[in-house]
């Protein structure tokens, strides 16, 4: 979403010019690994994040954790993922949930979608890293499964594993109505990975409706000592954008935390 002025292989270096000491890489599917990881060792970076495949892009799918009929290849997805995930040294893997079919019960694609993360969660022990759960608003994401933050913490409670977090993302908690401040501090025991946006138009913060001197006390004053990502289209050149975070006072915090 962000650095696209650059070709990709270009972006790490931009990202790395620009202060930054981490990325996220959302879909780095038919990507070459070791040409990322070459791009993450030449400039220092951590590659912090990546979601897990799609599904069938064709059909505009987003995800296959709550899908009936498709455990099989939700299967295949996750080790995907890892299979990228590992060798690029990433810690959190946002799994995908999905659009279930609407005529099936909610009870049933509950179900499905407990069993598929509690088998998720097995894997995620074992190769030492963390799946999250990411609420997408539905004006932005008609049919998707999870589309409030409590909701997604109530899926992460009944998981009931330390492999299995809250991905809080401020954009989408305002877009779904919720009061953003208030959900993160009661849900800040789950949330392993904040993301940020300002809204309506998913761009800088500072450039819209959002409050980020309150968010950002409130990341200081709850002692998140997490990653920020980034997840926002700049509304023109990336770099131009980024005075936001001199605004913040947050320049110091771009380093490894």
């Amino acid at each position: 979403m962000m650095f696209t002025e650059y070709g990709f292989m270009e972006r790490f270096a931009a990202a790395r010019q620009a202060g930054f000491g981490a990325v996220e890489l959302l879909y780095p599917y038919g990507l070459d690994i070791s040409e990322i990881r070459q791009q993450l060792d030449d400039n220092n970076l951590d590659l912090i994040l990546v979601n897990s495949p799609v599904g069938e892009p064709t059909r505009n799918e987003k995800g296959l954790a709550c899908l009936a009929g498709r455990q099989d290849e939700f299967r295949r997805s996750v080790d995907e993922a890892l299979s990228y995930a590992l060798p690029l040294g990433v810690r959190f893997v946002h799994l995908l949930t999905g659009v279930p079919d609407p005529d099936l019960p909610r009870e049933a694609v509950e179900d499905i979608l407990l069993e598929n993360l509690s088998w998720a969660a097995g894997l995620a022990r074992s190769a030492g890293l963390t799946l999250t759960l990411e609420a997408l608003n539905s004006r932005d994401v008609p049919g998707y499964y999870i589309s409030t933050q409590r909701q997604a913490a109530d899926i992460v409670q009944r998981v009931n594993s330390p492999f299995v977090r809250l991905q809080f993302d401020f954009y989408h908690c305002r877009r779904s109505g919720e009061n953003e401040i208030e959900t993160f501090v009661t849900l800040r025991p789950l949330v392993a990975h904040v993301q940020v946006a300002d809204t309506p138009r998913r761009s800088e913060p500072g450039s819209g409706e959002l409050d980020f001197e309150a968010i950002f006390d409130c990341l200081k004053a709850t002692d998140y000592s997490g990653w920020v990502g980034c997840e926002y289209r700049p509304a023109e050149k990336t770099v131009a954008g980024l005075a936001w975070i001199d605004r913040y006072g947050l320049r110091t915090l771009m380093r490894n935390p």
